[in-house]
């Protein structure tokens, strides 16, 4: 197409250049690649003759003269749907890429004036041109709008919501629309369960997360929370309990409203019975019911399902009621008031020993602690109930240990003044009971030891408590102190402080008398005399 009344039998070279860079060369046959980059461009190319080495040149200009070819697809939405919604049609083109060929809105046709008879269309005409300006030939897209049928009304399911998604976001009961994203966490009851958590947010506003993105918890479905879309919370402050989404159109020629009665349920629990009023523009009727079997009556539940929180370290709690044997001593003393709380509603408190139930300080609950109820409980270590309750029948146990111990000291009593005579060995061993005089304790009295306060004597021991002291010829015609120690069966002692005289009431004994003995007057009188 270069040459004129080229040799059919002869082969050609073929270059083109383009500034003179070369653009594409060959023999007989080239092609240029990326041609529209030349298009407006002078291009020059050169012919020759491989066998004769003859050449000629003429230059080329690139033009692009097929216009794209333009796709248009029939669609069908609900007459409550967005049209924005629905997609253009796609176009191709032979040097334009699709990205940069342009859909062109030519004419629309809206046929929409009898939709009670069930459907309307909206026929929208398209044209596209490509980068050269080349124009496609028109295609049209028909959108059939479909009425709903008054059997065929979607009306809103009941929902359940926990008080503490309403708490933190009380638009969730509002008359409108059900966010999308929100799924039925239990699909095998009839009302749509929300499993959504409040505090799950990266604490932005709605509007700056993509709203196209589900980023609530797996559990509802989503990608996980939070994340770059909408999560947990941001659906929460989106929702409301949902609308006949269906006929929500101005298209659709029906009209809704509704009305709510709210019924107190437990603490602050609530229900509500909203009834819609659903009116077919078309008929003139009131909507109440759908062949789906639902009808026009909504429950909004609001529930508390969370059980409160309690706790309550083991503790101790000593004796108050003395042992009188064959009966041990016992205790009926407080029982420490446990750590409660709950998410939404009151807890009553209660406290149950292996003997009953705990006698209340505020006369209503365990809030404030109890006492332990008659009889007691004796010593040792019991396992106590607290249970805590919160308006809505929520229930937590814990168990507690409760250690009954005896912390109270015994009574030492004992004499003031006690005598002690030392034996014919000049010694005197006085066990510590001796000293007693009538001690006593709550529960039970285990044994006594004794020491002395200082020690001439010099015996080991004796300055140190033990079961019994000693005494030697140093503290005779002295008053030696001593303590005197009382000792229960749990280790628990009291003291107190004794005046001992020590006195020695045995004549001296001859151990030996010195034979006969013969003696003069003069040592008589001298020596004896």
């Amino acid at each position: 197409m270069i040459l004129e009344a080229p040799d059919p039998n002869a082969s050609y070279h073929i270059l083109i250049t383009h500034n003179q860079q070369v653009v594409v060369q060959g023999d007989d046959v080239v092609t240029i690649t990326g041609a529209s980059q030349y298009f407006g461009s002078t291009l020059v190319a050169t012919i020759t003759d491989n066998a004769t080495g003859n050449s000629c040149w003429g230059t080329l200009t690139l033009e692009d003269k097929l216009a794209p070819v333009i796709t248009c697809t029939d669609t069908t939405l609900n007459c409550a749907d967005d049209l924005s919604g629905v997609l253009p049609p796609t176009a191709v083109d032979n040097c334009t890429p699709s990205s940069l060929i342009q859909i062109q809105l030519t004419n629309e046709q809206t046929n929409t004036g009898n939709m009670c008879s069930g459907s309307g269309t909206i026929v929208r005409t398209y044209i596209a041109i490509d980068a050269q300006g080349n124009v496609s030939a028109p295609c049209q897209q028909t959108i059939t709008i479909v009425r709903p049928a008054p059997d065929e009304v979607d009306f809103p399911d009941d929902v359940m919501w926990t008080c503490d998604q309403y708490n933190a976001f009380p638009n969730i009961v509002d008359a409108t629309s059900l966010h999308p994203f929100i799924t039925d966490s239990d699909p095998a009851t009839t009302i749509i369960e929300v499993f959504l958590d409040e505090n799950c947010d990266d604490n932005d506003a709605p509007q700056n997360d993509n709203p196209n993105v589900n980023s609530t918890n797996t559990t509802n479905g989503g990608n996980g929370c939070p994340g770059n879309g909408l999560d947990d919370a941001d659906v929460l402050e989106l929702t409301g309990s949902g609308i006949p989404e269906n006929i929500n159109g101005p298209l659709c020629n029906y009209q809704f409203s509704s009305a709510d009665q709210i019924l107190a349920s437990c603490g602050t629990s609530f229900k509500i019975v909203r009834t819609w009023t659903v009116l077919d523009w078309c008929t003139q009727q009131v909507v109440t019911s759908n062949a789906a079997g639902e009808d026009n009556i909504q429950i909004i539940k609001v529930v508390d399902q969370t059980a409160p929180s309690i706790s309550r370290p083991d503790f101790t709690v000593g004796v108050d009621i003395p042992g009188q044997h064959p009966q041990p001593c016992k205790s009926t003393g407080l029982l420490l008031p446990p750590t409660v709380s709950d998410n939404c509603n009151s807890v009553t408190v209660r406290i149950y020993t292996p003997i009953g139930e705990a006698i209340y300080l505020n006369g209503v609950d365990g809030t404030n602690g109890g006492l332990i109820p008659a009889p007691g409980l004796p010593e040792g270590t019991h396992v106590v109930d607290y249970v805590a309750e919160d308006a809505c029948g929520n229930i937590t146990t814990i168990q507690v240990n409760v250690t009954v111990v005896d912390d109270k000291a015994p009574i030492a009593i004992c004499d003031e003044i006690t005598d002690v005579n030392l034996g014919s060995n000049g010694l005197a061993v006085v066990p510590a009971d001796v000293f007693d005089d009538g001690s006593y304790d709550n529960c039970c009295l285990s044994h006594f030891q004794v020491r002395r306060m200082s020690d001439p004597c010099g015996i080991g021991g004796n300055t140190s408590f033990g079961p019994s002291v000693t005494f030697c010829c140093a503290d005779v015609g002295t008053t030696v102190t001593v303590v005197f120690r009382a000792y229960d069966c749990s280790g628990n002692y009291n003291d107190c402080m004794v005046q001992v005289n020590v006195s020695d009431k045995l004549p001296p004994q001859v151990a030996s008398c010195p034979g006969p003995a013969s003696i003069t007057c003069d040592y008589y009188w001298e020596n004896i005399e």
